[in-house]
């Protein structure tokens, strides 16, 4: 097994996935036991599982090895049939008369004498491990070349945008971003060929709205924006971007995967709490963005480089969300997250510096 995965590289990601798959699990156990709790807070559960993860062969190249034995003793060897091993071929070896007869052997002979050195020959031995980290590059390629082309296709749509200044997008623009205290910090764009409400980018966070819904009503298009602006505000972006490098990564491990698509669940759901929260009706809220998912598709050549209003595979259970009157819809505070991220990194890091070893055998 060890000459399969020879490459170092495949044997710090292979080595990363086992070390990290109990974090994974226990985030998993911890958003099930806190489902009364916020969606926020469940996100930030996700999130650190996640960071983890993508951390985690960094840390482990760089962290002293913490040796734990885990692993039987090898099995003890006999020091006299290792003795008859080694002298068996010496006995067996042919005399030089014998050599010198082998001219005058009979051909079948010298046929057992070329199939038994043929045999005894090593053959060349497969590379291994540059079959599997090509194997690796080419499932890590077709996850992230999607999310690549995604953000190119994203520019393109921003430079044939205009701000939105004037008409019915031009008044939310200019108040609701100072209302969530991301005055100057955000561009409210509008695009004739968006086709959904979207945000994107990190360094400079946009909100991009379709220029057909300027149609819609006043308060479908404050409860739009709120959500948009409520996904700048929470860096949703930069949370999404790390957990597509993490499956990208970890292309191989359905855990990764599982994990960001909770997590993806959970940040929709913490954004539809922050419009909630800003006042809207959670019955008109609910309709809206049901009215956005029926008229409005999710494009799939964006879906990967942007946070998108409504995606109809999570729709049923954002709207029982919504509507539930005993939802926790508060975000996180210090008081959560600054523990969150400490039990993180007190489990993260020896998890990365963890490496099981053998036994050794009682000497004699």
């Amino acid at each position: 097994m060890s000459q399969l995965w020879s490459d170092p590289w495949i044997e710090a990601v292979l080595a990363a996935a086992l070390r990290g798959a109990p974090l994974l699990l226990l985030a998993g156990a911890a958003a099930l036991g806190w489902r009364r709790s916020s969606a926020s807070a469940r996100h930030l559960v996700w999130l650190l599982a996640i960071a983890s993860m993508l951390a985690m062969p960094l840390l482990s190249a760089s962290l002293p090895a913490w040796r734990v034995t885990v692993l039987p003793p090898p099995p003890e060897v006999d020091a006299t049939t290792v003795e008859q091993q080694i002298a068996s071929p010496a006995a067996a070896a042919p005399a030089p008369a014998a050599v010198r007869g082998a001219a005058t052997a009979p051909r079948s002979t010298l046929t057992l004498t070329a199939a038994a050195t043929s045999l005894e020959a090593p053959a060349a031995p497969r590379d291994w491990g540059r079959i599997a980290f090509l194997i690796w590059c080419f499932g890590a390629s077709l996850v992230a070349l999607p999310m690549l082309l995604g953000y190119v296709r994203v520019w393109r749509l921003s430079k044939t945008a205009r701000p939105a200044t004037d008409g019915a997008w031009g008044d939310l623009a200019a108040t609701l971003p100072g209302r969530l205290g991301l005055a100057g910090r955000v561009r409210v764009m509008v695009s004739e060929r968006a086709t959904m409400p979207m945000a994107f980018g990190i360094v400079n966070p946009t909100v991009l709205l379709p220029a057909n819904a300027e149609a819609w009503p006043a308060e479908r298009r404050r409860d739009v924006m709120l959500h948009e602006l409520a996904h700048v505000a929470r860096r949703d972006c930069l949370t999404q971007l790390i957990a597509q490098a993490a499956c990208a990564l970890y292309w191989f491990d359905p855990l990764v995967w599982l994990a960001s698509r909770a997590l993806r669940g959970e940040r929709e759901r913490a954004c539809d709490d922050a419009v909630v929260r800003a006042g809207a009706r959670p019955s008109e809220y609910a309709t809206h963005l049901l009215q956005v998912a029926r008229d409005l598709r999710v494009p799939r050549a964006t879906s990967l480089a942007t946070v998108c209003m409504a995606r109809r595979s999570q729709l049923s259970d954002r709207l029982l969300a919504i509507l539930d009157d005993r939802r926790n819809r508060r975000t996180v505070s210090r008081l959560f997250a600054v523990p969150a991220w400490l039990v993180a990194l007190l489990i993260m890091i020896p998890a990365a510096a963890f490496v099981p070893s053998r036994a050794m055998g009682s000497s004699r």
